[in-house]
């Protein structure tokens, strides 16, 4: 599955045949399943096919297998099925708003996610609970899948929460609760544990879901922390703590055993960080 963005398109390569998102594919051919080709925002609640989009970036997949993507500054889903997600009754291959105004400002905590304001960088990323998670300027945000108790805050199926970030992107807050700390989010990732890393600035930081040690670091549950980078852009201290290790970090995965890998822009390399 790509983001065909400057053809304001989704487009997904299919891996078997069948229909999928309301579309017809054979296995091995490209289809669009979202996007007219046109530039805009109309379309939502109706065939994706025919939806207008805006650069959509961001592109994953949930639990369920609906698509998740950011157009503009909406949080969009295009169903795999039809039934209820998110608060929201949908159907198969139709295109639904799931955050966002279009505003661009970070504005809604604790509402139904369709009020709120989002000034999304284009990362999402789904936790192990089926929660969407957002990168935004200053905070990390969460679009509730289900009603209960995630990342120390309760929360309702279908509404915005902020889970991390102060509103200032000054670095600050290691070592306490996430919504004291000075965030800058860019890339984001969730662990099998349900550890959410995210890159902020030229550190990489983490929401660790369990008490414990993080990649050599020693953690409480719900607290953020460092766990590698000095803050400093460069390349040096391979073989030695993550810590202590100069980077410029721009994009980051992880491994089924958990070791973190992560694209260091100005060294061009691609690093990693055991678990």
């Amino acid at each position: 599955m790509t983001s065909d963005q400057f053809n304001n398109r989704i487009r997904v390569t299919a891996a078997t045949s069948g229909t999928f998102y309301g579309v017809p594919m054979k296995a091995g051919d490209k289809y669009t399943v979202a996007g007219n080709g046109q530039e805009g925002h109309a379309g939502v609640g109706g065939p994706a096919r025919k939806a207008k989009l805006n650069n959509p970036q961001g592109v994953t997949t949930d639990h369920a297998g609906n698509i998740l993507l950011i157009s503009g500054s909406r949080l969009l889903l295009v169903a795999a099925a039809t039934g209820s997600f998110y608060g929201q009754k949908m159907t198969t291959g139709h295109i639904y708003r799931l955050a966002g105004t279009g505003l661009g400002q970070d504005i809604g905590n604790g509402i139904p996610a369709t009020e709120a304001s989002l000034d999304s960088n284009g990362q999402v990323t789904v936790d192990h609970f089926g929660n969407v998670i957002l990168s935004c300027s200053s905070e990390i945000r969460m679009v509730a899948a289900r009603s209960g108790t995630y990342y120390g805050v309760a929360v309702k199926a279908g509404d915005i929460y902020t889970i991390a970030g102060n509103g200032s992107m000054k670095f600050s807050g290691d070592g306490g609760p996430p919504l004291n700390a000075g965030v800058q989010p860019f890339a984001l990732a969730v662990d099998q544990a349900g550890d959410v890393l995210l890159i902020n600035g030229t550190r990489v930081r983490a929401i660790p879901a369990r008490s414990g040690t993080l990649y050599g670091v020693p953690v409480t549950a719900g607290d953020i922390y460092t766990i590698a980078g000095t803050g400093q852009v460069g390349y040096s201290g391979d073989g030695g703590p993550a810590l202590k290790a100069p980077m410029d970090p721009t994009g980051l995965a992880l491994d089924s055993a958990g070791n973190l890998y992560l694209v260091d822009q100005l060294s061009f390399r691609l690093r990693r960080v055991s678990f």
